[in-house]
């Protein structure tokens, strides 16, 4: 629920078909990042942590924890294929 509601708050600030005239895909990935970012790092909360191998982001200046925030785990392109890095990596 909490995921589902964190998504969804991402697609109601991006309805926009097109950006500066150039028709943008639903889920822009560069879009989504700052988005988390934001809620990552911008908020009263730690909302939000990013994971990488052993790296762990979130808001460490945050005025309360979240009891239950939503982890984002970033995937390592050299075990997990994924987007530009497969075809730059093959």
């Amino acid at each position: 629920a909490q995921s589902a509601a964190f998504l969804r708050t991402f697609l109601e600030e991006h309805v926009a078909a097109s950006l500066a005239g150039i028709p943008r895909h639903w889920m822009d990935q560069q879009v989504f990042n700052k988005y988390v970012m934001r809620e990552m790092f911008h908020s009263d909360t730690d909302g939000v942590h990013g994971l990488y191998n052993t790296q762990i982001w979130r808001n460490t200046q945050a005025k309360r924890q979240a009891s239950r925030p939503i982890v984002i785990r970033v995937l390592d392109p050299v075990v997990v294929a994924h987007g530009m890095n497969y075809f730059w990596l093959r």
